[in-house]
């Protein structure tokens, strides 16, 4: 299993001049939420927003790769 953050922001209201920006709250949330989160999930950090191209690209391979990877071990006897 796998997490993404985007460590641009979480919504179209954490951007610059935007009223929920807060890069510095950004990151407590992030290091709190890695505390929170079992150990065996993989947590990957991508320098862009949640709202940007990049970001559901990454997403989208991040759940190929999961399905590969759940597909595979089911061959396995």
């Amino acid at each position: 299993m796998k997490f993404l953050i985007p460590v641009r922001g979480w919504s179209s209201l954490s951007v610059k001049e935007q009223p929920l920006f807060g890069p510095d709250a950004e990151r407590v949330f992030v290091e709190e939420l890695r505390k929170q989160l079992k150990p065996e999930i993989e947590v990957g950090e991508l320098d862009v927003h949640l709202n940007t191209p990049e970001f559901a690209m990454a997403v989208v391979e991040a759940l190929e790769a999961m399905m590969k990877e759940k597909k595979s071990r089911k061959k396995m006897p």
